[in-house]
This record gives C-alpha cells, sequence and structure tokens, in this order.
C-alpha cells in the first residue's frame, strides 16, 4: 500500500512534477496550466493567484488539494467564503463527483517511481530516514543544505532567546545567566539548573558577587545541597540569607546523580560557577567584546576544591557553553541592537570550534557525513531534530533531491 498525504500533493504541484502528458478533469475537459500559484501556508486555499486555461476561457484563482473528492464537502468548503475562487480542485481519489467545480485527478498524473521512493522514507525504520540514499548526492547539495540549516539552526536559538529577554523585560543578563545555567546541566540537571536560576536570579548574586563564600552558600543552599558540602559555616550563612531574602530552596531529590561523571555533579558545577561570578566583572559585556573564541576560553577558566579534589571546565566543557550559549547570545543581541558585525562574529566562531562529538554526529559519521566544525555539527543536529526524526523529508532538501 502507498502512503500518499497532502503535503506530498504539495510537493509534486509546488515542483510540477505531473507526468508530461494532457490535462484533463475528471469530467474530460482538457485545460492548461498558465500558473501554477503560489503556496498558501495560512487559512484558505492551498495554492493563491493560479491561472488556468479552458480552451479560448482562462480563469484566475485559487487551487485547493484534498486526498479525496468529497473532502470539500467533509471541510465545508462550499459555505466558506474563502474558497469562492477556487477554479481547481486537485485530489488523488475521485469518491464523489462535484459538476460544478472542475477537479483534476492526481494519481493520473504522477511517477509510480517519485511514488515509491517517498514510500521508502516514510516506512524508513532508520532514524535517519535516507541513510541508505545518501550515498547518491553531490556534495555540492550537502554542503549548500548544510550552510543553510546552520543559519536556521542559529536564528532558532537566537529567536528563543529574543523572546526571554522581552519576558524578562530586557533584562539580558538574567536570560544569560539563565541559559548558562541549563547547559551547565547538561541534559541529566539541565531543567532542574534552570530551576535554581529562577530562584537564585543573577540581580541577588551580583549583590554578593565581592564574596565567593556568600555566592556559594546562596548557589549551593538555593540547590538544597549544603548537605554534601558538610561546612557549618555554609550553612550559617545560608540561613541568614534564606531568611533575609526570603528564598524558597529546591530539594535534593530534584537533583539526578546517577551515571555522573565526578567533574559534572551538581554541586561541583555549582562551586564552579561561584568561581566564575566571583572572578568575573561584566561578565556579559566581556563575552560581547570578545573578539577570539581564545579569548572567550580565558573568561571561562575557573577552578573549585570539593572533598580536597580540584576541579576546573576544560575545554571541551568551555567549547559547549560557547555553542550553545555564548554564540546564540552574541547573536540575538546583533540582531537585537543591528549590530551586524556581532551577529556575523557569532556565526564565525562556530564555524572556527570543532566539531562535537555527540550520538547525532556519530551516526552521520557513519554515512560518511562528516561535519568539520561546529557549525557543521549543529546543522546536522538541526537536520536530524526538525526534518529526520519528524520525517519532514519533503521539507528537506536531501529529502526532495532523493524523492525527485
Amino acid at each position: 500500500m502507498l502512503l500518499f498525504n497532502e503535503a506530498l500533493m504539495h510537493y509534486v504541484w509546488k515542483h510540477k512534477l505531473l507526468l508530461n502528458k494532457p490535462l484533463l478533469t475528471t469530467a474530460g475537459e482538457v485545460f492548461k496550466i498558465i500558473q501554477w500559484g503560489t503556496h498558501n501556508h495560512l487559512d484558505g486555499p492551498d495554492f493563491m493567484n493560479a491561472k488556468i486555461e479552458f480552451g479560448h476561457v482562462t480563469l484566475v484563482g485559487s487551487i485547493e488539494m484534498h486526498l479525496h473528492t468529497s473532502d470539500w464537502q467533509a471541510h465545508k468548503h462550499s459555505s466558506n467564503p474563502k474558497y469562492n475562487n477556487v477554479i481547481l480542485h486537485v485530489v488523488y481519489k475521485q469518491d464523489a463527483t462535484q459538476p460544478d467545480l472542475p477537479t483534476l485527478l492526481l494519481s493520473d498524473y504522477i511517477n509510480p517511481m517519485l511514488l515509491q521512493r517517498y514510500q521508502l522514507l516514510m516506512q524508513s525504520e532508520e532514524t535517519i530516514p535516507c541513510s541508505s540514499q545518501l550515498k547518491d548526492l553531490l556534495p555540492i547539495h550537502q554542503n549548500a543544505w548544510l550552510q543553510r540549516l546552520m543559519v536556521e539552526r542559529l536564528e532558532q536559538k537566537s529567536q528563543d532567546i529574543l523572546a526571554a529577554i522581552d519576558h524578562q523585560k530586557g533584562h539580558i543578563e538574567e536570560v544569560f545567566y539563565q541559559t548558562l545555567l541549563r547547559y551547565i546541566g547538561k541534559n541529566t540537571n539541565g531543567a532542574t539548573f534552570q530551576a535554581l536560576a529562577q530562584r537564585i536570579t543573577v540581580k541577588l548574586l551580583t549583590k554578593h558577587k565581592a564574596s565567593k563564600h556568600e555566592l556559594e552558600s546562596l548557589l549551593i543552599g538555593g540547590a538544597g545541597l549544603l548537605y554534601q558540602l558538610e561546612s557549618q559555616e555554609h550553612n550559617t550563612t545560608f540561613a541568614y540569607l534564606q531568611t533575609k531574602y526570603e528564598l524558597n530552596p529546591l530539594q535534593a531529590a530534584h537533583w539526578n546523580f546517577g551515571k555522573i561523571r565526578p567533574s559534572s555533579k551538581p554541586i561541583v558545577m555549582l562551586l564552579l560557577l561561584a568561581d566564575l561570578i566571583n572572578r568575573s566583572q561584566k561578565l556579559l559585556a566581556k563575552v560581547l567584546e570578545a573578539a577570539t573564541c581564545k579569548q572567550l576560553h580565558v573568561l571561562f577558566e575557573v577552578h573549585a576544591t570539593f572533598k580536597s579534589q580540584k576541579y576546573q571546565w576544560g575545554a571541551d566543557t568551555i567549547n559547549t557553553l560557547i555553542i550553545n550559549v555564548i554564540v546564540p547570545i552574541v547573536y540575538a543581541h546583533g540582531l537585537r541592537t543591528n549590530n551586524e558585525s556581532q551577529s556575523s562574529k557569532a556565526l564565525q566562531w562556530w564555524e572556527q570550534l570543532p566539531t562535537e562529538k555527540n550520538n547525532c554526529t556519530t551516526a552521520w559519521k557513519k554515512m560518511n557525513i562528516n561535519p568539520l566544525n561546529a557549525a557543521d555539527s549543529q546543522a546536522l543536529l538541526q537536520l536530524h531534530k526538525q526534518y529526520c526524526l519528524p520525517k519532514n523529508c519533503l521539507q528537506c532538501a536531501w529529502g526532495l533531491q532523493i524523492v525527485s
């Protein structure tokens, strides 16, 4: 059984992939398509401003598409004025008659090979549906699509940040801090770190940035993890600050402690964060002013000691923070302030950083798609999440090449 849907109908029509033979309506009328119309992604007919010629009569209007002829009545288009100017009803199967509306049976005009290629993608059980066909793509098609995906990924991240800045009434430092904590926590504790950032705000921490002890007390006490520190001095300090600011700390049960390396333990990360805040003066301003990734690394070279063991953020961790936090923040700030050079700098940082090592990049490498830098690995992550997993193959440049 062939899989078919309206998305495929839109794709066939938009790319003019009908078989090269005379077009006939279901009533036997011969017609020519002068203008295929513009794809409409809003409410109303699927394609607007189309032009069709029936003999010596030319009709200008919209085109509506359905899997079945009966869908016109089922969707109550006859009583919707938005569909009054429809000049052609395109259907895949005819299960009813509509003498007053010219209808094209699309199944008569689609190449069976196209349907088979599409079916292979939709029925694939691989996480990357086109994995077996990727080898047939030309490198130029691969590189052009990755470039577009990189920009799409960064635009998406920056729009999320801009929305958060609006939510924080323009307080970009708070957004920077919350985003930083989310990625410090990684997938294991990212949401909990972000919840902590909402309770122990950057505004509060700034008041105590001169005292590393007080910063540690606020962060670790707010996280509900003071018992791990085993410090009566920190307990006393947090008890005072908790009363002063009416703080509501998290509970230890909120944290995930399983299968975490010692250097990634929440308490270690919080100690490192306290050192970062204590040492930094106008951290976000310095991040925005930085010209190179090396300068960013210097800003995030922090140290902490927990149970006689020394810890620091290594190069890989700092690169992860640059890729996921700093680049989107700098790019978004460039958009917000109309500073094109700043946004361009952020893109260049992605291109200068080494490719990320994760399950996604490993999967692509097995198919000989080898990212050269962080920009490529972010593009492949965007491709995997936004196109491969939901099987949006007809919106993917590689998928279009394969289906066509």
